[in-house]
């Protein structure tokens, strides 16, 4: 305890190796899930694009195949899913009658997401044939969870740096109550044990089936700064 009073006191920077650390860690938890559940849904995509294809288009039609209908339905989690149809016996679907999920008939290509449905008229000349695709639909898992652990360790690390920018104001009016005062940086490294004491101390809670709510989160961070200015005046 005492090494963590003569950090806050003595030590250098905002504390962003913590939050950098941090974010990190739980981006690459999250980039970890992701791969193996694209791993796991490898097999299924390569079944899917059995079924559907080969798949020619000419002069924006599609020629091949020719008169069919083929529907999918890929589950995600309850009550959650998409919906995959091959619909080559019409030109243009009816879109306010579609579902959510991913359409092709003869012209055009239709993405359905609850009220936002976005249509593509065919215009290329294009085959893609049926083949083994499971290697390039491990390079895209693969790449996936590459930009996940990137993209989610920087936005992590923005959301921690403004929580501890928000919190370092919390304490210049905590500290002056206790006849404490300290600099900007100081009080940014002691917010920053506190954001990421609790962050950590929610991700422990969560893997052992109890969930800590925002607003609890956000007091918790608070105690653990009234935990830490005790601590460095009793230093």
């Amino acid at each position: 305890m005492l090494k963590l009073a003569d950090y806050i006191v003595n030590g250098k920077g905002i504390g962003a190796r913590f939050m950098l650390l941090l974010a990190f860690l739980l981006a690459l938890h999250t980039t970890w899930n992701v791969r193996k559940i694209g791993l796991e849904f490898i097999p299924q995509a390569q079944v899917i694009s059995d079924q559907f294809l080969p798949i020619k288009i000419e002069n924006a039609t599609v020629v091949e195949p020719q008169n069919i209908l083929k529907n999918i339905y890929i589950p995600f989690r309850e009550n959650k899913g998409i919906r995959l149809q091959l619909d080559t016996t019409r030109d243009t679907l009816d879109s306010q009658q579609l579902q959510d999920g991913l359409y092709l008939s003869r012209r055009a290509f239709y993405s359905v997401s609850g009220a936002d449905i976005r249509i593509r008229q065919l215009s290329d000349n294009l085959i893609i044939e049926k083949k083994d695709y499971r290697d390039f639909f491990r390079k895209v898992v693969n790449g996936a969870a590459f930009f996940t652990l990137l993209v989610g360790c920087f936005l992590l690390f923005l959301l921690y740096l403004l929580l501890t920018l928000a919190y370092n104001l919390v304490l210049i009016p905590a500290a002056l109550i206790g006849n404490q005062r300290y600099d900007f940086n100081q009080r940014m490294r002691l917010s920053a044990l506190a954001v990421t004491s609790a962050i950590l101390l929610r991700q422990i809670g969560l893997m052992l089936g109890f969930a800590l709510s925002l607003p609890a989160l956000l007091l918790l961070v608070i105690a653990l700064q009234g935990c830490l200015l005790l601590l460095l005046k009793h230093k």
